[in-house]
């Protein structure tokens, strides 16, 4: 078994920032936004920034959002639409079950 490396380092802080982002706009936004609104937000957040995917032609893998930016900015558009594409899909999916969830237990609570 193999220590901790400077790449697992690296993500582990990035992702107790993003946690910790995560948390505390949950926590702050209480005030402005109805639950619904800030469910979606917290899964939004949590796909777009959380989810990791393997850096073209390297063997190693960068946030997903940072991909897409960085590939589109250099004109690659296809490889930056792959990276999004599954993105989008899993988003789409969150959004669709935060929905029903709140459609659910609406019903099920005015019987």
């Amino acid at each position: 078994m193999t220590g901790l490396t400077a790449t697992m380092i690296i993500w582990l802080i990035y992702n107790v920032a993003v946690t910790s982002l995560i948390v505390f706009l949950w926590r702050s936004l209480h005030v402005l936004f109805t639950p619904l609104l800030r469910n979606l937000l917290t899964v939004t957040l949590l796909i777009w920034l959380l989810i990791p995917s393997q850096v073209p032609s390297q063997e190693s893998f960068a946030p997903s959002w940072l991909i897409v930016i960085f590939e589109s900015g250099l004109g690659h558009g296809t490889v930056a639409w792959q990276t999004a594409e599954p993105l989008l899909y899993f988003w789409l999916l969150s959004c669709l079950a935060t929905f029903l969830h709140y459609y659910f237990r609406r019903h099920l609570s005015d019987q």
